[in-house]
């Protein structure tokens, strides 16, 4: 017996439309989207099809429910058929143009914010995707957080006396800037295009001051981890015992993490 199966895909959405990565959310047929269900319909009704399997996501749901209207053939639904998860750079190209657009009443700081956030979500769509653009996009990240915008480097000077909480509520960024977050995003976006020497470059290009330093910890994981993989031994066991100084009692939710690192830097410092 020959098992024939043809392949379709959903019909057109209002993401497909606006250009934006829809993933595991359910997406919408627009009325060309609706158009195209239906000529499917006038496809493959009658072609002696046995059995409609689509994904459980509502778009393809859709259009087999209208390609298929009336029809006597079975219809099921398997979750394995879902497209790529796009995970938190689902609908990225609408966020990045919101984050984009300047308000009047937007405050310079705000202004700030909008454009690393831009800018480092386009980096990871773009790498994410594969483009050919890629590296230009993490170029353009890696001198927004070396300069910030408009060549000025970490914004309004604020007093060290102030807490982190109220920093952050008045101008949006923590007192050092945004590189506390996105150097971190920006090395595993170079180590993902494999350049490790960049990647090691901008996991130490990290914020540090006595009263507030973000991400220290899993900044210098990382910087321990690229600098074993680059040869800097030295390096990684520094920052390997800094990051365990940091973590002598931890909890159990990282324990497993520090776990690694001691293994990490057992290797290391037997290494003759």
């Amino acid at each position: 017996m020959t098992l024939r199966l043809v392949y379709e895909t959903h019909a057109t959405t209002t993401d497909n439309e606006a250009g934006l990565c829809t993933g595991w959310q359910p997406g919408e047929l627009s009325a060309a989207g609706i158009g195209n269900a239906v000529q499917l319909g006038a496809r493959r009704r009658d072609d002696g099809i046995d059995l409609v399997v689509s994904s459980d996501l509502h778009r393809a749901v859709r259009t087999v429910d209208i390609a298929f209207a009336g029809s006597p053939v079975p219809r099921r639904t398997d979750r394995r058929l879902r497209e790529v998860d796009f995970g938190e750079l689902t609908g990225a190209p609408q966020a990045i143009a919101r984050l984009r657009h300047r308000a009047p009443d937007d405050s310079p700081q705000s202004l700030t914010t909008s454009a690393i956030c831009a800018t480092l979500l386009e980096a990871k769509l773009t790498a994410a995707s594969d483009a050919a653009g890629a590296g230009a996009a993490l170029d353009r990240l890696d001198a927004l957080i070396r300069s910030g915008p408009g060549g000025q480097r970490n914004g309004p000077a604020v007093a060290f006396t102030l807490s982190p909480a109220y920093v952050r509520s008045t101008i949006g960024l923590s007192p050092v800037a945004f590189e506390d977050f996105a150097n971190l995003d920006l090395a595993r976006l170079r180590e993902r295009q494999g350049d490790l020497r960049a990647a090691l470059t901008a996991v130490r290009r990290r914020s540090y001051s006595y009263h507030l330093s973000d991400y220290l910890a899993p900044h210098l994981r990382e910087e321990g981890r690229l600098a074993a993989l680059t040869g800097d031994s030295t390096g990684a066991v520094r920052a390997y015992r800094h990051y365990l100084a940091l973590r002598s009692h931890p909890e159990p939710s990282v324990r497993p993490s520090v776990d690694s690192v001691r293994q990490e830097l057992a290797k290391l410092v037997e290494t003759p």
